[in-house]
């Protein structure tokens, strides 16, 4: 969507347009009438400051908003992605190169999951719940991610099964949309990501501005009606049966390989009440074959949404959320994993 739409030489040139056009006027127009000369310039002026503001207003959004979203459909998230969205190893994930020098002689420790794992909208991995981890565990341990934005469980899981190694441990961040076929970042966001036609397209594609400003309005409705769909998913038993053998497929795989596998389980962090039960019916299978679980909606319930995510247009977790779970999982977890090796 990000076109060469808005260029500064444009803009000047209009405003000098206008300015030309104005003086003109004042000129020719109405030289002996007083009022209507004054009422001309008057507004001429008006939508020469008007035209000015839209013009440096459309420039600054452009120049300086980079904020993320958590569809990923405005040119402020997509200017976001391209000056934040690294390193990007050969693989395609958010990571380093993990050579096997740098696992020579080093236990692994996967972490499998979506753009939670990798880390939408934090600017830094090295802020990331991965990354503390690896800083944690020291220099024993090599944790390599195996997360993209928009997995989920069937995508995680062809990850696993694809790597060379086998690794010691498996932490899987799993997020309550990975029920979904259909990720929201591809597929799925064609449903309830629809674009206007006519005229109000046609202006959401020309200006940074209007862009962002209407899917900030739209993002309310957009992510009701998807939560809508997602609740309804866990209580389709098509879905649920088919998701729940997905699921059994990751343990399976984990006790073939004698990894140990770890869980991370996020609630919708805007609606951590409403996602609880959700959020516990998920660790709840983990826990039934013995695997250990951080189920994080009771861990955040009663803070309000502003203290865990991004910011008001995406609901990942912020940079402080990502310690605390990591903090979470070297304490709770690790020792176990630790005297199984």
């Amino acid at each position: 969507m990000e076109t060469d739409a808005f260029d500064l030489r444009l803009a000047l040139a209009a405003c000098t347009g206008l300015a030309l056009l104005c003086a003109a006027f004042l000129r020719r127009g109405w030289r002996d009438d007083r009022w209507a000369r004054r009422m001309t310039a008057n507004a001429l002026l008006a939508l020469f400051s008007l035209t000015f503001s839209l013009l440096a207003s459309e420039w600054a959004f452009r120049t300086f908003l980079t904020v993320s979203d958590g569809w990923n459909i405005t040119w402020a998230s997509r200017r976001w992605h391209a000056r934040y969205w690294k390193p990007v190893n050969s693989l395609g994930f958010r990571d380093s190169e993990h050579s096997d020098s740098s696992r020579a002689g080093r236990k692994l420790l996967f972490v499998l999951g979506d753009s939670f794992a990798a880390g939408h909208g934090i600017r830094d991995v090295r802020q990331r719940f991965a990354d503390i981890i690896g800083e944690g565990l020291g220099p024993a341990w090599k944790v390599v991610l195996l997360a993209r934005n928009g997995w989920n469980t069937s995508d995680q899981l062809a990850a696993l099964r694809t790597q060379a190694q086998t690794p010691a441990a498996v932490l899987l961040s799993y997020y309550i949309n990975d029920i979904d076929p259909e990720p929201p970042t591809e597929r799925r966001a064609a449903q309830f990501v629809d674009m206007p036609d006519g005229v109000v397209r046609r202006i959401i594609e020309a200006s940074h501005v209007f862009n962002f400003l209407y899917w900030r309005a739209r993002r309310g409705s957009i992510g009701n009606d998807y939560w809508t769909w997602l609740k309804d998913q866990y209580n389709s038993p098509a879905a649920w049966n088919r998701h729940l053998r997905e699921l059994e497929a990751v343990m399976d795989h984990a006790a073939a390989h004698d990894v140990a596998l770890s869980v991370m389980v996020w609630p919708h962090l805007a609606r951590v009440a409403e996602s609880r039960a959700i959020a516990g019916r998920i660790a709840a299978v983990f826990q039934e074959r013995g695997i250990p679980v951080l189920d994080l909606a009771g861990r955040f319930g009663g803070r309000p949404p502003s203290e865990l995510v991004v910011n008001a247009l995406d609901v990942h977790p912020d940079a402080g959320v990502h310690a605390e779970v990591a903090r979470l999982w070297l304490d709770r977890i690790a020792p176990g994993i630790e005297l199984r090796q």
